[in-house]
């Protein structure tokens, strides 16, 4: 069960979190489900920033569903990045435990993203200092959940297997716009 400690847990120890989120075995439809709802909740949260910040209010209201697809998609790309570079690395990971591990992952992002939006609000200063803590925490937590996911010994390499997960997760995006007819809008020089 999870509660209140496991989330105060994730935040100080991401690699004593994963391996006991991957000791879940839940149903692929289940995964899938929360992925969509943490990407339900990350749209919301982009909207309710955008409202209280006033940046592009009249892109977010009139896309709600444009954002909530790219955001999930964005989600799907980094679970087979990280799970098919990690497997070529020689990882052990699951897809349903990459699925499990990004969602949670993404999940706390979303707890980060409430406060760095809280801090521009009400301490506007402070911002860019919350907002580098909560990219070095993401960035922290990502290495450990790979490391355990994999069975990896060395937080280098997991590093490895984000960079070149990058690449793909770059190239997945970049098919996903094109296929959606997004595409590079040309002018003249």
């Amino acid at each position: 069960m999870i509660n209140a400690d496991f989330i105060k847990r994730s935040l100080v120890d991401p690699a004593g979190t994963a391996r006991g989120l991957m000791s879940y075995h839940l149903a692929p439809l289940t995964l899938w489900s929360i992925l969509a709802v943490v990407a339900i909740c990350s749209t919301i949260l982009v909207a309710v920033g955008s409202m209280i910040l006033g940046s592009a209010p009249d892109t977010m209201a009139m896309m709600p569903f444009v954002v909530a697809i790219v955001l999930a998609s964005s989600l799907v790309v980094l679970i087979f990045a990280i799970y098919l570079t990690g497997r070529s690395l020689g990882g052990q990971g699951r897809l349903d435990q990459t699925i499990l591990l990004v969602a949670w992952w993404q999940g706390i992002g979303l707890v980060i993203q409430l406060v760095q939006t809280f801090v521009m609000v009400l301490l506007p200063p402070l911002s860019g200092i919350v907002t580098l803590a909560g990219f070095a925490w993401l960035l922290f937590a990502l290495l450990h959940f790979v490391n355990v996911l994999h069975g990896f010994d060395s937080l280098l390499k997991s590093l490895g297997t984000v960079a070149l997960g990058i690449i793909g997760f770059s190239f997945g995006i970049a098919l996903f716009l094109t296929l959606i007819g997004v595409g590079v809008q040309g002018g003249s020089i």
